[in-house]
C-alpha cells in the first residue's frame, strides 16, 4: 500500500485566522514533501463564517445544521486514511469507519474548563453536550495523536484512553516570508511582547497586570499584544492601569509582520493559564527572542531548558523574572544558546515523516 487515499479533514472556517489553520497548512505541506505521490484531499468540513447576529437560536440551528453538513462531507471523502485535524469538532465526523480515522488532540482545555478546572464560568449545556460527544470520538477513535505528553495525559484522565503517539507540532518557518514594519506600531521605544487569542486562557488581562509591574522598574518600556482585538474589558484595564502611552495591539498580524514583532520584541511574555502546545514561545526563540512564560500545561514541555517560567497567576514573580532577563545579557545569551540546540527537534521534516509513518499504519489497520 505505498499510495495512500487520504482525507485530511479541517474544521478551520474559511478566510478565519487561526492555529487550526496554520495546522491544516502544515499537515497538507509534509505529505506533499515526504509522500508526493499520495492523493491528499483537503476536506472543509465548515462552511464560510456565518454572521451570529440572528441571537442565540440562530446560533444554535447554525451549529445543528453546519454538523449534518460537516457529517456529510466528511463520509463523502473517499479515503485510505481519514485524519480529522481537530479532535474538538469530534462530534462532526459520526459515521466513518473508525479503523481508518485518525484524530489529532491539540488540547482539551473545554472540557477541564466544564469540569472547574480553571475556576472561570462552565460552559453551557448545550456546549458541554458538544464537548462530551467529542470525548466519545476520541475514546472511540482507531488512532489518537496528541500535540504534547501533557495532552496525552488529559485525553487519559478524561476518557481512561491512551493516545497511540504523540508528534509535537513543527516551528512555523518565517525565512520564507519578508520582514515589513508592523502596522500600528510606529514607536521606537522597546516593546514586550504578547501573541494569543481572547480567550481566558491566553490570560491577555494577566499580561497586562504583569506589565503595570515591569514599566515601573522600566517606564520607557511599552507592550504590543499581537491577536484579535482587545475586548472592551482589556480596554478598560488598559485605562485603569494608566497604561494607554504604553500599550498597542497589533490586530491579526500577518507572517512576515509578526516575524518582525519577534524579532524586535526584547522579551516574550507568555503567560498562559494553560496550554495544549503553544507556539508563540517557539515562534520567538526561532526568532531571537528570550521568553518567560507560565509554568502549566504543557509549556515547560514545549520550551524545555530555553526559557524561564513562573506563576502564571503570580503577576510580580512573572515581572520579576521578566526583568531578570532584561538585566542580564549573559542569561539572554545562555537562554537563546539553549533554543538553538532545543528548536531542532521541532523540525517540519520531522513532524512529516512521523505523520508519514503514522498514516501508514492506520491504513494498514494495525490498530483496528
Amino acid at each position: 500500500m505505498s499510495r495512500l487515499r487520504v482525507a485530511l479533514l479541517s474544521t478551520a472556517s474559511p478566510g478565519m485566522p487561526g492555529s487550526m489553520s496554520v495546522y491544516a497548512e502544515l499537515v497538507a505541506r509534509g505529505l506533499a514533501t515526504s509522500a508526493p505521490e499520495w492523493e491528499v484531499e483537503l476536506v472543509q468540513l465548515l462552511g464560510a463564517h456565518e454572521d451570529a447576529n440572528g441571537g442565540r437560536l440562530m446560533e444554535r440551528f447554525n451549529r445543528v445544521s453546519s454538523t449534518f453538513v460537516a457529517r456529510g462531507r466528511a463520509q463523502a471523502a473517499k479515503a485510505d486514511v481519514y485524519h480529522l485535524l481537530d479532535a474538538s469538532f469530534g462530534y462532526m465526523v459520526a459515521g466513518l469507519p473508525w479503523s481508518r480515522t485518525l484524530v489529532t488532540v491539540h488540547d482539551v482545555i473545554p472540557a477541564l474548563q466544564a469540569r472547574g478546572r480553571f475556576g472561570v464560568r462552565a460552559p453551557g449545556w448545550a456546549a458541554r453536550q458538544l464537548i462530551n460527544a467529542s470525548l466519545r470520538v476520541i475514546a472511540r477513535a482507531g488512532w489518537v495523536c496528541a500535540v504534547s505528553r501533557q495532552t496525552a495525559d488529559d485525553v487519559h484522565a478524561l476518557t481512561g484512553r491512551f493516545v497511540d503517539t504523540v508528534i509535537h507540532l513543527p516551528i512555523k518557518d518565517f525565512s520564507a516570508v519578508g520582514l515589513v514594519e508592523p502596522d500600528c506600531y510606529g514607536s521606537s521605544s522597546p516593546f514586550v511582547l504578547h501573541v494569543g487569542n481572547n480567550s481566558f486562557y491566553k490570560n491577555r488581562t494577566g499580561v497586562l497586570s504583569i506589565f503595570s509591574h515591569l514599566v515601573r522598574s522600566r517606564p520607557t518600556l511599552d507592550l504590543v499584544m499581537a491577536g484579535p482585538a482587545p475586548t472592551e474589558e482589556l480596554r478598560r484595564m488598559t485605562a485603569a492601569l494608566n497604561l494607554e502611552t504604553h500599550v498597542r495591539y497589533v490586530v491579526n498580524p500577518e507572517d512576515a509582520e509578526l516575524a518582525e514583532l519577534y524579532r524586535r520584541a526584547v522579551l516574550l511574555l507568555f503567560p498562559s493559564l494553560y496550554e495544549g502546545f503553544g507556539w508563540p514561545p517557539l515562534e520567538a526563540l526561532r526568532m531571537g527572542c528570550p521568553v518567560v512564560c507560565a509554568d502549566t500545561g504543557s509549556l515547560p514541555e514545549v520550551v524545555g531548558d530555553a526559557g524561564l517560567y513562573w506563576s502564571p497567576t503570580d503577576t510580580v514573580g512573572f515581572a520579576t523574572q521578566a526583568l531578570r532577563l532584561l538585566d542580564d545579557p549573559d542569561l539572554r545569551r545562555d537562554m537563546l544558546g539553549r533554543a538553538q540546540r532545543h528548536l531542532m527537534q521541532f523540525d517540519t521534516r520531522i513532524f512529516a515523516q512521523r505523520l508519514v509513518k503514522l498514516y501508514r499504519k492506520v491504513a494498514a489497520g494495525a490498530g483496528a
